[in-house]
């Protein structure tokens, strides 16, 4: 993050952050078990990658935490973004051993920097 803070401000740009938590995921566990977690985990990730810009960052941050960085990503866009993810999220399918996982939902947080020297 500082990284792509440091290069916004460099270049005078801005910048948009996404954090993004499963909901109820202590509870999935419970139920469910760790390795189908850790599997959720896995598509959750994949399901970032392609639904963000090549130029875009993910991250796991936490147990079932994400934080997307946004470079070049307007207070705007970065909402935009955040609110269609947390939508499609809710679409996913995730199947483990040839059983089809209940739907997830995300709770999202953003951040937006405007750099300046």
């Amino acid at each position: 993050m500082q990284r792509e803070i440091l290069r916004a401000a460099r270049s005078q740009t801005k910048i948009g952050f996404i954090m993004a938590d499963i909901d109820h995921f202590k509870k999935f566990n419970d139920t469910h078990g760790h390795k189908t977690g850790d599997e959720l985990l896995v598509r959750l990730a994949d399901f970032f990658k392609l639904k963000i810009r090549g130029s875009d960052i993910a991250c796991r941050y936490g147990g079932e935490e994400f934080i997307l960085i946004l470079p070049e990503s307007s207070a705007e866009d970065t909402y935009k973004r955040a609110e269609y993810l947390r939508q499609e999220v809710k679409n996913m399918k995730v199947y483990f051993h040839d059983q089809l996982l209940l739907p997830i939902t995300l709770s999202m947080g953003m951040q937006y920097i405007q750099t300046t020297e």
